[in-house]
């Protein structure tokens, strides 16, 4: 058997030392070779919030709990919210055809271009429901991403009124898909 010679055996040492730091140089210099713009969504422009101004009209056609559906449109005003929510067939805890008005909040999360929509609905009692005769309180939550209309999100039932927090009555899947008018 041939013996190496011993700057043979110092070059296998180090570079059997050195090997994760190289591999971690390669990788980088291979991913510091695209032509991709990595540096991330730019922040959404800052939209002049006049008092009253309704800068968007929101329409949906949605799907609740995959059997039931109805229709929910909201306008805003700044982060402001005013909608109408109006579910085709009832439930023990929702009156069919009934439009039921509240007000909400709009978050956006402009580090990913997604934003929230929250909306708070105050209803009246189904007799014989869920709830025993007790008026209901609806909490709306859709979450939509940036350049897709689909969006999905809970209808979340509570027994009472203007009660939007404790053990729920029910929670409901809501999903569809939101078009937007700019006015």
């Amino acid at each position: 058997m041939k013996r190496r010679s011993y700057t043979h055996e110092v070059w296998c040492r180090v570079t059997r030392t050195l090997r994760p730091a190289l591999f971690m140089c390669l990788c980088l210099l291979i991913s510091g070779c695209s032509d991709d713009d990595t540096s991330g969504p730019s922040p959404a422009e800052e939209q002049p919030c006049v008092p009253g101004a309704q800068y968007d009209y929101y329409r949906m056609e949605f799907g609740l709990d995959y059997r039931n559906g109805g229709t929910l449109t909201f306008t805003s005003t700044c982060d402001t919210l005013e909608g109408t929510l109006t579910v085709r067939e009832g439930n023990p805890l929702i009156t069919g055809g009934v439009p039921y008005t509240g007000n909400g909040m709009l978050y956006r999360f402009p580090e990913t271009g997604d934003s929230l929509y929250t909306l708070k609905f105050p209803g009246s009692a189904v007799q014989d429901g869920t709830c025993g005769g007790r008026e209901i309180s609806l909490s709306l939550s859709l979450s939509a991403k940036k350049g897709s209309p689909y969006s999905v999100g809970g209808l979340t039932a509570y027994c009472g009124r203007d009660v939007f927090y404790g053990r729920p009555a029910r929670v409901m899947r809501i999903s569809g898909t939101i078009d937007q008018t700019v006015k």
